[in-house]
């Protein structure tokens, strides 16, 4: 029966072509938040443009979404509009499934210039001179510290001029045992996966001066002598003053107050409910200043959309001040420094973290994602993955055979035609 109900949608959902007027939007799921949002932008729309409809058709996870798009693709009927990354594109750019939205952006006019400047990068990274998808929103992930640690310590929390080597200096000093036993049982920071998280590598990277790929993208950049220092110093660190225990006990250890720093998405930190003062702050600076990351999710239109007219018209309408405004109201970064700058974001956190995350975002200088979106992308990213693990995993394992390793392997992938015939 669920087997013939998942076919039976999915038949209902490629049998039903769009209506002259209606513009369909494949997206994954939203929270109610996210739901509420999408409706209010798309009752404006259709307010503002009476006879034309925004139908949107949800799927369960991202995964899934692009997923279904794939399907629908095949069986040439797929949505107008589509959710998408900078990371998800390679797939569908490797299909010819996605339409190039600068004609139609010089067409219209449309006004680019208040975006923020890490907003368009990734959808421009896969065909030279095209731009694949517009962003709808910005996710931000930053370092997190229990002010009152520090207090303890009678050391400043970090913060916008903290560099890497006070950061290590703090994490060794907030590091203690502090019963006499022997074992650390208070600890200065939780690393959370950073190993396979572009969104905390790539900013650290950044603020080094190091690099995955070299200057033209035609190699890889993992020897390039800031690189390797980068991961060494992250790995010097990890590997000292990592806590040994399982996620849910270090998240017992952040919430009881004995853990000093952590990195986390801002969408986490609603749920934040301490018995301490905590705040945010960058990735501490080095060689190249601070590393502040950024990464959008967005839309992308189909070259095989029924409705072209009104799919550019609704994707337009959703970077539009009005548009970014509302995503403001119910919670969501703008990808627009406009609606950044006016301040009303975060009203749900307390007042010093929602203003320190107004000035990360503001001064945010690397899009995490969309550094590593392009030709190849998913083949790179599982090798740096991988030997992030490996290195994870083997506390004897040196950092620059490994990052040689991993070199060889993105050098012979960059040197593979694409996409793979």
């Amino acid at each position: 029966m669920r087997l013939f109900l998942a076919v039976l949608s999915l038949f209902l959902l490629i049998a039903v072509p769009a209506a002259a007027g209606e513009v369909t939007v494949l997206l994954p799921a939203p929270d109610a938040a996210g739901r509420e949002l999408n409706d209010a932008i798309a009752a404006r729309y259709m307010e503002l443009h009476p006879g034309t409809t925004i139908t949107y058709q949800y799927v369960a996870g991202s995964g899934q979404t692009l997923d279904r798009a794939v399907a629908l693709l095949a069986a040439g009927a797929p949505p107008d509009l589509m959710y998408m990354s900078p990371t998800a594109l390679e797939p569908f750019v490797a299909l010819g499934a996605i339409e190039d939205l600068l004609p139609w952006i010089q067409r219209s006019g449309t006004d680019l210039s208040q975006l923020h400047p890490q907003a368009l990068m990734g959808y421009q990274q896969y065909v030279e001179g095209e731009l694949l998808g517009l962003p709808r929103m910005f996710q931000h992930h930053t370092m997190v510290y229990n002010a009152d640690m520090f207090a303890q310590m009678g050391m400043v929390p970090i913060g916008f001029g903290t560099s890497w080597d006070d950061f290590a200096a703090a994490i060794q000093r907030l590091t203690r045992d502090t019963t006499g036993d022997g074992n650390y049982d208070e600890y200065g920071f939780w690393w959370r996966g950073w190993y396979r998280t572009p969104t905390f590598f790539m900013p650290m990277l950044h603020a080094f001066g190091g690099s995955v790929f070299n200057a033209d993208r035609s190699g890889s950049g993992l020897l390039l002598p800031d690189t390797v220092r980068a991961f060494e110093s992250m790995f010097d660190l990890y590997r000292a003053y990592e806590p040994p225990f399982s996620t849910n006990t270090i998240l017992g250890m952040r919430d009881s107050g004995k853990l000093a720093m952590w990195y986390d998405l801002n969408t986490a930190m609603v749920d934040y409910d301490f018995p301490f003062e905590w705040g945010v702050a960058p990735i501490p600076y080095e060689k190249n200043g601070h590393g502040i990351g950024l990464y959008d999710v967005g839309l992308a239109m189909l070259k095989d959309s029924r409705n072209k007219e009104e799919a550019w018209s609704f994707l337009e309408f959703t970077i539009s001040y009005e548009a970014q405004r509302l995503s403001a109201e119910y919670g969501f970064i703008p990808v627009r420094s406009d609606v950044v700058a006016e301040g009303n974001l975060f009203w749900t956190l307390p007042r010093h973290v929602a203003e320190g995350l107004l000035r990360n975002i503001m001064a945010a200088n690397v899009n995490s994602l969309g550094l590593l979106a392009g030709p190849h992308y998913s083949d790179v990213n599982t090798i740096l993955g991988d030997g992030l693990l490996a290195l994870k995993n083997d506390p004897q394992m040196a950092v620059r055979p490994a990052l040689e390793e991993m070199d060889r392997l993105i050098d012979a992938v960059l040197a593979r035609p694409w996409p793979q015939k």
